[in-house]
């Protein structure tokens, strides 16, 4: 009969978004004190050397990604085009995450010029959400971050977000928010199920052991259009064995 510490590990390496521990308490019907003690033990196991995936916290849960070291070997098949982001999206972003909960008219204060094609955008991609409305004159929405925030920045929580001085804070444009957000998003933090699932067809695609270069195309194309924020084509890829 399969191990209780196997059935947490498989619902974790199934589901391409992090698992909390009371989550798969209820789902199992363990103890939640188990789960905690079995997480503890899966995470020790997958820390070797000798696995090439290992147990991470993010967004409050608990997901499995590929390791650094495998980032490139990895990268050779992946299809899936890198996430982007451009300038104006970034920092917008950047507002809401060290400012919420905060309005559009504070948004569009700080960065000075209209917001609200941006914030529809951020709507869409389910970075934010709206969180009510403020009790100023008007009663405006309030805007905050979401769970798939953190899954796309790879934090557990929003203190971990890099910390601004107060002179940066103040800073209108919110520069070095964005470009905290950016170093986050370009981290190699390993690739996750959902994107391995994808790599499935890539392999069966490869004949002679040849490697090419999948994004080569993608970056000539782009260089021709709107400047973007281009992120690296291994990051955000929560694990999945068949990454917003």
């Amino acid at each position: 009969m399969i191990s209780n510490k196997a059935m947490i590990e498989g619902v974790i390496f199934a589901n391409p978004h992090p698992v909390s521990e009371k989550l798969l308490a209820d789902i199992l019907e363990f103890p939640i004190e188990e789960v905690r003690a079995l997480l503890e033990v899966i995470g020790a196991e997958y820390a070797s050397d000798e696995r090439g995936f290992e147990l991470r916290h993010i967004a409050g849960g608990y997901q499995f990604r590929t390791k650094a070291d495998l980032r490139e070997p990895m990268a050779k098949f992946n299809e899936k085009k890198p996430p982007r982001l451009t300038q104006a999206t970034l920092e917008v972003l950047s507002v809401i995450a060290y400012k919420q909960p905060i309005t559009r008219p504070e948004v569009e204060r700080i960065r000075g010029v209209d917001c609200t094609g941006v914030l529809k955008t951020l709507l869409e991609r389910e970075l934010i959400e709206m969180r009510g409305r403020s009790d100023l004159p008007g009663h405006p929405v309030v805007y905050g971050t979401t769970e798939k925030f953190l899954e796309w920045f790879q934090i557990d929580k929003l203190n971990d977000l890099p910390p601004l001085s107060e002179m940066e804070a103040l800073n209108r444009g919110f520069d070095k928010g964005a470009e905290n957000l950016l170093g986050l998003l370009n981290r190699d933090e390993g690739f996750v199920s959902e994107s391995l699932s994808e790599m499935d067809e890539t392999l069966k695609k490869v004949t002679k052991f040849e490697i090419v270069d999948p994004f080569a195309a993608a970056e000539a194309k782009d260089e021709a259009t709107e400047e973007v924020i281009v992120l690296d084509a291994t990051e955000n890829h929560p694990n999945s064995h068949s990454q917003v």
